[in-house]
């Protein structure tokens, strides 16, 4: 007995093909081709109103080769997220348009939720590696050993249609070979700086 006719094969297929949001959306993070634009590929807008979610530094101030603890995290009322994707970027980038990664993030040992990397062209990102809900997740920025300013971006998946685009942290300036002089910690709402389309 046959379980699939020639026709309803080739609607399925046809159905996967038209509504590519079915295949492209990972339960396990963002891909590499999701680097410059950081937006999921969910079939709907990103939120323009601001994000419930916030992006906090360790520190503001490093120098090159050393690293910043993020801590991605809620508000009590505004519920846990699903997906995240960070990277660091430069500060006089044009990072609205196109984000360009710039040094390394890594997870900090085995504990908290499951994350993973992201190779992209100019550095390595981090995002989700389940679909699991998440209150907080922390891991390291490791900069190049340069001078220079950069921020942390940050897009927030909720539910599957509703999701926040390129939410900026503070400013963290990093100086070479040890220069830096180490700032308090400073927590940023990335609700006060975001892109609207």
């Amino acid at each position: 007995m046959k379980l699939w006719s020639t026709p309803v094969l080739i609607s399925a297929i046809l159905l996967v093909l038209t509504f590519p949001h079915f295949s492209d959306s990972l339960s396990d993070g963002a891909p590499a081709s999701a680097c410059e634009s950081m937006t999921p590929k969910h079939n709907t807008d990103p939120q323009t109103s601001p994000s419930p979610y916030n992006i906090t530094l360790s520190k503001t101030e490093i120098s090159g080769g050393q690293t910043v603890q993020i801590t991605l995290s809620t508000n009590v009322e505004s519920g846990p997220f699903k997906g995240f994707f960070a990277m660091a970027v430069s500060k006089t980038s044009d990072y609205a348009t196109t984000a360009l990664a710039v040094g390394e993030m890594s997870q900090i040992g085995q504990d908290g939720p499951k994350v993973r990397q992201v190779k992209c062209k100019t550095g390595i990102g981090l995002t989700h590696g389940n679909p699991e809900v998440k209150k907080s997740v922390t891991f390291n920025w490791t900069p190049p050993n340069e001078d220079g300013e950069y921020v942390i971006l940050a897009s927030f998946v909720k539910v599957y249609n509703t999701f926040w685009v390129k939410q900026v942290s503070g400013v963290i300036r990093v100086r070479k070979d040890g220069q830096a002089q180490v700032r308090d910690k400073r927590s940023v709402n990335s609700n006060t700086r975001h892109f609207e389309k």
